[in-house]
Parts: C-alpha cells; structure tokens; sequence
C-alpha cells in the first residue's frame, strides 16, 4: 500500500514538472531591456540587462548607428570587450562604444516556443566625445588634430588624475589642445591640481586658438605648484600647451574648462547644494552637478517636501516667508545609484508673510511699466521664475520701473528696505 502511494505521487510529481515546462514556453517571449547608462562618453563600457518575459532562453542583440547601419560589423561598437563571455548572444551583454554618435539596441528573444518579436530603442544609447584629454598622450578632436569643440571637459597630464606622474613625454617635446566651443562661448578654466616639476616645464594658456603675441594668459611653473588657478577667456577660444624638459619627474596636473552657462562642471560625480543668498528668491544650485547628469534622475525637497515642478533640474528657486530653520536636498537617483547632498540653515534672508498691497504699484498686470508708491530708501528688484535679478533698481520714494524690454510672463517684485523686505507677484503682457 505505502509502495503504491509512492509511486502515484512520484509520477505526479513528474507529470506536473513536465506541465510546468510545457506552460512555460507556451507562448513566445516578450523582449525588453534596459541599460543603468544611457548616455556614455567615447570609449566608456555599458552592460545591457535583459527584461524579457516567458522564459527566453536564447537572445541575439543588435547595435546600430544613426545611418541605421551595423555598428558591430563596423567596428565602432565592440561586443563583450572585457573578453567575460557576454557578447551578442548572451542574455545581459556588454558594449563598447568607439565613435561618438546616437546608437539603436535591439533585441530578439526565443525560446522552445519559437521568437519574440523584435524589441528595438531609438537613439536609446547617446555617445559623446571623450571629456578628458590627455597633453601629451593620443591626438583629440574629430580630425585628430588636437582641436575640440566640446563646451567642458578636462585637461589633465598624461599620467591621470589624482598626481599619478607617467613618464617624461622627451627631451624639449610639446603638447598642446586647441578649444573653440561649439557654443561660440567664453571658456573658464580652473586647476584642482598642479605640480610641474621644474622651472623648465611648464603650461602656457593663450586667449586665441593660437599662440599669439599679447594673447597669453599665464605661463604656469613650478612656482604655481599648489595653487589653484583660474582663467577666462575674451575670444571664446583657448590655447594649451605643455612642455616638459624630459629630465627629473614628471610634472602633473588636473584642471576643468567650461563655458559660460553650461551646466556640466566640474567633472565628477559629486553633489553639493549650495545657497545664493544674495537674490530673493533664494536660488539654490547643485553646484557640482554630474558630468552625464541625464542618467540621473533629479529630484529637489525642501523640508522633505518633494518640489516636482525642479524635477531633473540643477537649480531650485524657492521663497521663504519665516525665518525658522530649513533643509534643502538634492538626490539624483539611477537604477544603481542614489547620491543625496542636503543644505541646512535658517533664513536670515526671506519675505515677511505680509505682501504689498496691489494699490502701492499699479499697473499689475502691465504692459510697459509700473509704478511704485511709498518706498522709501530702498532697493527694488525684478526677478523672473529661474530667480534671475532682471531689473535692479535704487529709490528714494516713489519710482516708476521701465519694463517694457521684459518678456511676457510671472515675475516677483521685490523691495527691500533697512527694516523689511516684502514682494508682490507681477504678471506682464
């Protein structure tokens, strides 16, 4: 009797296993896929993470750039470059992208059942132009002539960042990089790092895309060593050159460039909330915002509120009408990494809840300009939603305020005086 009852649930056991199986590749996969990074610099490695439903047990993945054409048969793109076993046909592969540009994945998965349909991403995977330029290592630029038009980036020396000295480049050899930013704006650059090893190597900044009489900057030596300097440019143009003796150690270096309102720098992953209390609104900033911030998404609280109209914003405006204490945070959250940065205070800088009244200036709305009534020794300032000061302006009494080259939209008027500070929104035609 035990005999036969063993044997009835072992069979049953083996047909509902067999059924399990057979229900699980009834019906074809569904593929889908994911990538942590979608927007990479040249050269940089991503891994490919399989989202496929009803159990795929073989994939076959495709790569292909903005013309349509094969990335992978080209070259430009390079399957499991690290040599792991994740190549083309592998479930989560991996890729390396050479060229910059916009390149579109696609995946088809099968199983016993048969294949998927073919999922494929758009532009799913942007490529840009390596940031990190290396003097005296490699040729840049998309003519590899050491001329680049990237709008922020890195100059550091040929043996890395964080002063790890490679050898001597030669006896008298030179290296140089020639920037003009596609944007057509003023550069800055700034050195987080400097140490050149003798008076004989040395770094020369030119405001030109050339060396040119009266257009040097500085030339920097071992006597700036330790300093952390910074230069700006007039002709949105700069001019680097290095040049090492080739005898002792080796210099280093690690500087950032940028131009004038972009918003990637410097280069790093940090995040730091910092306060402008010099405008109201307060404007606070992520003041190191990450180099490819889009694979982050961003998001802004104040007192743990969260702020959703400065989603993947860099920058909060925010108005305070007390002066208790405050907590600002930034978290910039991606599918493996959450990095959060918080700015704690009280606002000695804010609005008294009491507003001026819309008779003191009138016309509100207006199309010109408008009138202000009873203030008396004070500072007046216009600011737009972005907590731009658009309109500064020092009265003794009553004033009237020339608008008429402002744009059409919400502003905050404010007045600030020795013994209080008050607002009224204003709305222009």
């Amino acid at each position: 009797m035990k005999s036969n009852f063993t044997k009835t649930f072992k069979t049953s056991l083996f047909l509902f296993l067999i059924s399990c199986s057979i229900s699980a590749f009834a019906q074809v996969p569904v593929a889908n896929f994911k990538s942590c990074k979608r927007v990479i610099e040249q050269y940089e490695t991503i891994e490919m993470e399989d989202l496929s439903t009803n159990s795929p047990l073989m994939w076959e993945w495709s790569v292909l750039d903005s013309k349509g054409a094969d990335a992978l048969n080209s070259g430009d793109v390079i399957a499991d470059p690290l040599l792991y076993g994740q190549g083309k046909y592998s479930k989560n592969p991996q890729f390396q992208f050479d060229l910059p540009g916009c390149y579109t994945i696609t995946l088809k998965a099968s199983n016993m059942t048969g294949p998927s349909a073919i999922e494929s991403k758009t532009c799913y995977i942007e490529v840009f132009e390596s940031s990190s330029v290396y003097l005296g290592y490699g040729t840049y630029g998309p003519k590899g002539d050491n001329h680049i038009y990237r709008e922020y980036g890195s100059i550091i020396d040929d043996g890395g960042m964080n002063m790890n000295y490679s050898n001597n480049q030669g006896l008298s050899t030179r290296s140089f990089i020639k920037i003009t930013p596609s944007n057509g704006r003023n550069i800055t650059l700034k050195f987080y790092q400097l140490r050149l090893s003798n008076t004989a190597d040395s770094l020369s900044i030119y405001d030109a895309d050339t060396v040119v009489a009266g257009k040097r900057l500085a030339v920097l030596t071992s006597a700036n060593n330790g300093q952390s300097p910074v230069f700006n440019t007039t002709s949105s143009k700069m001019y680097i050159i290095f040049k090492t003796n080739g005898t002792g150690s080796d210099s280093g270096f690690y500087g950032v460039f940028y131009t004038v309102n972009n918003p990637f720098y410097p280069i790093s992953k940090d995040i730091k909330v910092v306060r402008n209390t010099a405008t109201l609104p307060s404007v606070f900033v992520n003041d190191n915002p990450t180099l490819l911030a889009r694979n982050y998404v961003r998001e802004w609280y104040v007192n743990d509120t969260l702020q959703a109209a400065y989603t993947d914003k860099d920058t909060l405006v925010h108005t305070f009408y007390n002066t208790n204490n405050y907590k600002v945070c930034i978290k910039l959250t991606s599918c493996d990494t959450t990095l959060n940065n918080c700015i704690q205070g009280n606002n000695t800088l804010s609005l008294q809840t009491e507003a001026l009244s819309n008779n003191s200036v009138y016309p509100n709305p207006f199309t010109h300009s408008i009138k202000i009534q009873n203030a008396e020794n004070a500072s007046v300032q216009v600011i737009d939603v972005l907590g731009k000061v658009v309109y500064k302006l020092n009265v003794e009494a009553n004033a009237e305020l020339d608008l008429h080259t402002l744009d059409a939209g919400i502003y905050t008027l404010i007045i600030q005086s020795s013994s209080e500070n008050k607002s009224i929104k204003l709305i222009k035609n």
